[in-house]
């Protein structure tokens, strides 16, 4: 069971745009909307309303998505902004009237789903996918637009500048061009024979071209060719596939547009048949390798007086919970591993060094096993640095969080990664903390991501034979074959923990 800790603020704001609220009710909605979509790592900004717009006693959300399903059987991947509204009180049909409205993978629904949102007189339209991103664009002016997911607001025309949106439309972005590219190189590194590259893609959807153009653009330094083919319905991928491996295809890109997470067991089924490496847009869930996955929240330091000790026990409190509770969803709590990034990777490190007996009356050993990502292990230089602005460090927090000086309390097997673009500081810390764990005589392995920034290096746990994915799976005794072999036998429909 893997216990993954994320990092706050991983995407792209969009955000500081003109705006003022003209009705409490809905002023409370767009906050909820705030916090709901943190959950999914989406940091909003205020939207923007019309003065002229008659304001409901109940928040309207209308919310888009390209994915067949409904409010109740929807996409595992909007779980987590609607728990959030249900967590902080937001109940459909009592506190709140969501309208969740699917065009069942036809995007040339969108106009007519959009038109229903301004006739269903929706406070607030939240849109899954560019295409009805750009479609509620067109159709209000008023209303806010508030962005999930999408991949690139600005190339795709909808914003005009990330700090400075404009008119009605806010949300994140995700980088989804460059990140394109990326995925490429890392093909290219797990599969260093390759030379023509298949590319799935769904042209319809405006942040497809942009993937391909920057692919293109990067194919000659990587020694690809692209074998480019569009995919309008599930009919087109088998059809691809035949048509690219006679013209020689070895390798396997699809890009991250919605249309894919439908389509996903069937393009991981034909590429398993052909033989062919590939990457995907969208993390291999570690489920499908036979391990459960939960990824705990914790508090902005800022919310809570700028208290590391509140985040800390909150994550703490996450793993003694799943560890007394893994049994009721399939669990063993007894192969419980962890993960973090940034200050995910900082706060792993603090669970990996408690002292669980005395803290919680639990095993030493409770964690099998952890990975730490471009964490900060020593708080001293941290204390020193604009964080000290917002952070209140004093001489217990620094002695109690920092994971470097608790080293007799390791008791498990430890990753720890950083990529060569990222600060020196994070570089100095990962090779320092890598070293100490050595010298305590504990078992580490230090993983060095060439060229890669402190934002690009998570992506690499989404390549099961890449650096991190690779080392994650090893780490809990996992095979990515063994992956590959049950992602073909998973039902489409199949529940998910």
């Amino acid at each position: 069971m893997a216990i993954i800790i994320r990092r706050r603020e991983f995407t792209t704001p969009i955000g500081d745009a003109a705006a003022w609220l003209t009705d409490a009710p809905v002023q409370k909605l767009v906050k909820v909307l705030r916090l709901a979509l943190l959950a999914m790592l989406v940091l909003l900004a205020v939207p923007l309303m019309s003065e002229g717009q008659q304001p409901n006693a109940i928040p309207h959300l209308c919310f888009l998505t390209l994915e067949p399903g409904t409010l109740e059987k929807r996409s595992p991947r909007f779980d987590a902004f609607f728990q959030s509204l249900r967590d902080l009180g937001y109940e459909d049909g009592k506190s709140i009237i969501i309208d969740y409205l699917s065009a069942e993978d036809h995007g040339e629904r969108f106009p007519a789903l959009v038109a229903e949102c301004l006739r269903r007189k929706a406070d607030v339209i939240v849109p899954s996918t560019t295409p009805a991103a750009q479609v509620a664009k067109n159709a209000t002016q008023t209303i806010p637009i508030v962005m999930i997911a999408l991949g690139d607001p600005l190339g795709t025309g909808l914003v005009k500048n990330l700090a400075h949106p404009g008119g009605n439309i806010t949300g994140m972005a995700q980088m989804v061009p460059e990140l394109a590219v990326k995925r490429l190189e890392l093909l290219k590194e797990a599969a260093p024979r390759i030379s023509q590259v298949l590319v799935l893609t769904y042209l319809v959807d405006p942040i497809a071209p942009l993937q391909v153009m920057t692919m293109k653009e990067a194919a000659p330094r990587l020694g690809v060719s692209l074998l480019v083919h569009d995919i309008q319905t599930a009919d087109d991928i088998p059809v691809a596939f035949d048509a690219a491996v006679k013209e020689g295809a070895d390798g396997l890109i699809v890009t991250a547009e919605s249309i894919f997470v439908t389509y996903r067991a069937r393009v991981s089924e034909l590429a398993a048949q052909h033989r062919l490496p590939a990457m995907y847009p969208y993390v291999i869930e570690l489920d499908a390798a036979g391990a459960h996955y939960v990824v705990p929240d914790f508090a902005w330091v800022q919310d809570v007086g700028g208290s590391l000790m509140v985040l800390a026990d909150q994550i703490r409190r996450a793993i003694a919970w799943v560890y007394d509770n893994a049994v009721r969803f399939g669990g063993d709590p007894n192969r419980l591993y962890i993960g973090g990034q940034s200050s995910g990777g900082h706060l792993a490190a603090v669970a990996l060094t408690t002292d669980w007996p005395r803290d919680f009356g639990l095993p030493a050993d409770i964690i099998k096993g952890g990975m730490c990502i471009s964490g900060m292990y020593d708080l001293t230089p941290v204390r020193l640095s604009a964080r000290n602005a917002y952070v209140a460090f004093d001489d217990a927090t620094v002695a109690a969080l920092s994971p470097i000086r608790h080293l007799d309390r390791l008791h498990a097997p430890l990753v720890v990664a950083y990529g060569t673009c990222e600060t020196p500081e994070f570089q100095r810390q990962n090779r320092e903390f890598t070293a100490a764990v050595e010298n305590a005589g504990r078992r580490v392995r230090l993983l060095v991501g060439e060229n890669y920034n402190h934002f690009e290096l998570p992506e690499m746990l989404g390549n099961p034979y890449g650096l991190l994915g690779r080392a994650a799976l090893d780490l809990m005794g996992l095979r990515a074959d063994v992956l590959v072999r049950h992602e073909l036998r998973r039902q489409p429909d199949a529940s998910r923990v």
